[in-house]
């Protein structure tokens, strides 16, 4: 006798689970994203589970077929993204998937061991709304947990004091940790902090002094991309000498670090720079 495959059931079993694994995914690697935005990439990856209904295709067509969905569920959720996030993103979500898989398995075998069906690589679990939101929560939960004591360490206080050298000066400023930020130098994917102008002016290279046009600029200066919620653009950078931070009463140095020069105000005054969590990684 054929298994029945019910469409809500299958949606939405595919829905409840890619969207807690998107949301472990964003808190191991702290990459912004709105839960609407997780919402609609778990949905992309739900509908994506259709192909269960068609006959098995060969299995490296399987695989690119995987491999796609998994990608518009990461394009999705955390568009724009660079290349290298892109592809950590979508290796984290496999490595989430196997784990959440084989606990959401092990704890329906304890219960009930038929009605699962495997086919095209989606799995389809004959379980009522609760049950699987009960299942769910348990396996977020347990990554969660795993995640505290894997995942990135960030000091606690969202406040940290900037020491910065370049051309045999230094100055001294306050930063804000932005775990929203995942601001890098396109070229080597290093973190850039923004900082005001105002803020370094006695550090900034005399080509930024005098903002002269691209052509004229130092070899030591990049174009840094950003996006923001009032748009996107272009901040020049450059890589300090030394790079100090100290945050939670510790003091450590920062190498290859970039620093992404505003022109505006990034505060009320009580900070002048934005400083990424991946700096402390």
């Amino acid at each position: 006798m054929k298994p029945v495959v019910y469409v809500d059931i299958l949606i939405l079993v595919n829905l409840l689970v890619n969207y807690f694994l998107l949301l472990t995914v964003r808190g191991f690697l702290h990459v912004p994203a709105g839960r609407g935005r997780v919402f609609l990439g778990a949905l992309a990856g739900a509908f994506g589970s259709l192909v269960i209904f068609l006959p098995q295709p060969h299995w490296s067509i399987g695989l690119l077929y995987r491999l796609a969905i998994s990608a518009v569920m990461v394009l999705v959720c955390f568009f724009p993204v660079s290349r290298r996030l892109f592809l950590k993103l979508l290796g984290l979500l496999y490595l989430a998937s196997f784990g959440f898989a084989g606990f959401m398995l092990a704890l329906w075998a304890m219960g009930q061991s038929s009605g699962l069906l495997m086919n095209n690589g989606i799995l389809y679990l004959p379980v009522s709304p609760l049950l699987l939101l009960i299942l769910a929560v348990a396996a977020y939960v347990v990554m969660a947990i795993l995640r505290r004591f894997t995942g990135p360490r960030e000091p606690k206080n969202r406040f940290c004091t900037l020491h910065i050298t370049h051309g045999g000066k230094q100055v001294q400023l306050c930063g804000k940790i932005d775990t929203g930020s995942t601001l890098q130098e396109p070229f080597s994917h290093k973190p850039a902090l923004v900082v005001e102008k105002t803020a370094v002016l006695s550090l900034l290279p005399q080509c930024l002094l005098r903002d002269a046009p691209p052509s004229g600029w130092d070899s030591g200066i990049r174009m840094i991309p950003y996006h923001a919620v009032s748009g996107a653009g272009y901040l020049p950078g450059f890589v300090p000498d030394q790079l100090e931070i100290t945050a939670d009463g510790e003091r450590r140095e920062v190498s290859g670090c970039w620093l992404a020069v505003c022109g505006q105000r990034l505060g009320s005054g009580e900070f002048q720079a934005l400083v990424p969590p991946a700096i402390f990684d």
